[in-house]
């Protein structure tokens, strides 16, 4: 009923150049889609599966409306699949309308150039399509800036747990410095997906290091126990000695 209603409506007039502009325009508004600032280099930006709604056998007013509820009442970051799908079903059905009215034109005797459809149905599909562009632009724009605090933040973590293989402090003492770091590395939230591999890779090689470094002090400590245990069993063994010495005063 509504691609009938959009037929019915009466061709205005207007050079063919503006309304090939405007119909390219239409056609390019999903076109830069991807590459919008931003998405790439999101971590994990996975949309919820969901059951979309069999497009087709919806009427474009339908389509149309579900587009403008949907961009008010949910989150910009999960209706890229839901833009999408209606975009792609109305965008071939507003084109159709379109050539049907020219033909209609044409038969009836006007010329080609001064051709002129307008479709108030496809105007407000357009300017929701652009408004869902361009809040999800923004959203993945101040996303990367929060990546890009994390990742700083990560960094400066990682510092700090080389520091601590250069202090000189108890192994308690350093444990309890880790403890911190750790922690806050824990409530850091995501970096961008190009830095992710090389930021986690980073952070296990010190914190193994920090590891390496604490056996070792083990290994020696228990070293140093041993050494420790002969040379007092000696001393033990010598004093022992004293008793059998003939001079109480030389023992």
């Amino acid at each position: 009923q509504a691609e009938a209603s959009d037929k019915e409506q009466l061709p205005d007039r207007a050079p063919v150049k503006e309304l090939q502009a405007e119909e390219a325009d239409g056609k390019e508004v999903l076109a830069d889609e991807a590459g919008d600032h931003g998405e790439e280099s999101v971590e994990s930006e996975e949309e919820a599966a969901e059951e979309l709604p069999d497009f087709v056998s919806m009427n474009t007013e339908d389509l149309v409306g579900l587009a403008i509820r949907s961009l008010k009442e949910r989150p910009v970051s999960d209706l890229r699949s839901l833009m999408e799908g209606i975009q792609a079903v109305v965008q071939e059905r507003f084109e159709t309308v379109y050539e049907e009215n020219k033909q209609l034109f044409l038969e009836q005797g006007g010329n080609e150039i001064d051709f002129r459809f307008h479709n108030p149905l496809r105007d407000s599909f357009l300017k929701t399509f652009r408004e869902y562009k361009s809040k999800r632009r923004s959203y993945y724009q101040l996303l990367e800036k929060e990546l890009q605090v994390n990742l700083q933040r990560k960094k400066t973590l990682i510092e700090e747990l080389k520091q601590l293989l250069q202090k000189e402090e108890s192994l308690s003492e350093s444990f309890r410095e880790l403890k911190g770091i750790r922690e806050r590395w824990n409530e850091t939230g995501p970096v961008p997906k190009s830095e992710s591999d090389n930021i986690w890779k980073t952070w296990h090689f010190h914190l193994d290091n920090f590891y390496d470094y604490v056996r070792i002090n083990d290994d020696l400590r228990d070293l140093d126990f041993k050494k420790n245990r002969a040379a007092k069993e000696q001393l033990c063994q010598e004093a022992e000695g004293l008793s059998d010495m003939e001079h109480i005063g030389q023992a």
